[in-house]
């Protein structure tokens, strides 16, 4: 995976981000296991231990089960095109980009916990608002948080993942702020903490009824 803070420091000799991740001995190589795992990775190479990820952005609508499957939700929205005049909604689209803009960057903030200022603060270029609560649901799907707590003020989850291939394991944690600013808009904020041990044999994660 490419760096996404900073592109002209070397990997790390594992490289960044895993093929799979598995969690609950259940294998996970999908766009949001490959970036949750690189970004980690980043930020254990490059910044002090105890170092926290914080990413933040203005977002549209509720977190969903749905967005889990994000190639369904694309497919939903051809399906919905197919049924109108597709130089109207080429024509809307383009009005609506005018009128309101792309949308916003996500920020990333490092930061130690306790400490006022953040090691580094900046936009990520490459993670809208639109992409973010694609990569969130997942965080409240590895944790086993029940669906009808995803949209409250502050959701907390932790689980563990192994990389077998790199023999890594990772400890998350995790504090999902969602605070609604206006009728479809809030703003998300979660703050991810993380250890990440290497092992000595590959060892498959077993189910841990303490992170259930």
């Amino acid at each position: 995976m490419a760096r996404l803070i900073n592109s002209k420091k070397p990997d790390p000799p594992s490289g960044l981000g895993g093929k799979n991740w598995l969690v609950r001995t259940i294998p996970y190589n999908n766009a949001a296991a490959k970036f949750w795992s690189g970004l980690l990775d980043e930020v254990a190479a490059d910044f002090p231990p105890q170092a926290e990820v914080i990413l933040s952005a203005p977002t549209g609508g509720w977190l969903t089960p749905e967005q889990l499957t994000p190639e369904r939700v694309v497919q939903q929205d051809l399906d919905n095109l197919s049924n109108e005049d597709m130089r109207q909604a080429y024509t809307d689209a383009i009005s609506t980009l005018d009128l309101i803009g792309p949308p916003p960057q996500t920020t990333l903030r490092i930061q130690l916990p306790g400490e006022p200022l953040p090691l580094l603060m900046q936009s990520l270029e490459v993670l809208d608002a639109e992409i973010l609560p694609f990569l969130l649901v997942w965080l409240l799907e590895w944790s086993n948080v029940p669906e009808v707590l995803w949209n409250e003020p502050a959701v907390h989850g932790r689980f563990l993942a192994d990389d077998p291939v790199r023999h890594l394991r990772y400890r998350v944690a995790f504090r999902l702020s969602n605070q609604h600013l206006r009728e479809g808009l809030f703003q998300r904020e979660v703050t991810v903490s993380f250890d990440l041990e290497t092992l000595t044999a590959v060892t498959v994660t077993a189910p841990d009824k303490s992170l259930a």
